[in-house]
């Protein structure tokens, strides 16, 4: 199936835990919709968009995670950093 347009989607986010030491963690997302010219024009309009059909248009996304942590002295980094990117 061929749409008519294509929009793409950039965001970032970052997010901070309530630890004593917090880590932050940034996520990244990117993405696109592809449809009728119409219906992405509605998807942007936030009065019209909740009454958009879904089958109407394709959402696709790809997020990336970036976790920054503040080590306490003597701790392994790298043996932290792997057991703190498994979520």
């Amino acid at each position: 199936m061929r749409w008519h347009s294509r929009a793409r989607l950039t965001r970032q986010y970052l997010l901070k835990t309530a630890d004593e030491e917090p880590a932050h963690i940034a996520i990244s997302t990117s993405g696109w919709r592809d449809g009728p010219a119409d219906v992405l024009a509605a998807l942007r309009d936030p009065e019209r968009a909740s009454a958009v059909d879904p089958s109407t248009y394709t959402f696709r996304c790809v997020k990336a995670f970036e976790l920054t942590l503040t080590l306490p002295a003597g701790e392994c980094s790298s043996k932290l950093a792997t057991s703190a990117m498994r979520f």
